[in-house]
């Protein structure tokens, strides 16, 4: 059952447990009976375990940043790159994420850059 913030458990009992072999992993429990309707194929790219910003995507957004160009342009115009916002393969709060990752990543090196330069 959805609700507008969050997916109830629906206490399914589908599991799926894997052991590592000599050879590679191998199930080891397999249970696959649902009690709620699974997600169309249409919606499978929004789902968490599928999402990510691709590698040309990141260097992409790091170069329209350089230039100014807001988040939700830049994610607008992978839209326009993908032929739609469902093949982008990551969602507008994704991109964000990044951002906020990037910038997190340069906090306290500023000082340091501007050593070097000088």
């Amino acid at each position: 059952m959805i609700t507008k913030s969050r997916l109830q458990s629906e206490n399914c009992k589908a599991k799926i447990a894997t052991v590592r072999r000599s050879g590679g992993y191998a199930f080891s429990i397999f249970v696959e009976c649902h009690n709620h309707p699974l997600t169309s194929p249409a919606r499978v790219p929004f789902l968490k375990s599928h999402r990510g910003v691709s590698n040309l995507n990141k260097t992409l957004s790091d170069q329209l940043s350089l230039v100014n160009v807001k988040t939700h342009k830049r994610f607008e115009f992978f839209g326009v790159q993908a032929c739609g916002i469902e093949n982008i393969g990551c969602t507008q709060r994704d991109l964000y994420n990044y951002g906020r990752t990037c910038l997190e990543e340069k906090k306290g090196h500023a000082g340091d850059l501007l050593y070097m330069h000088f």
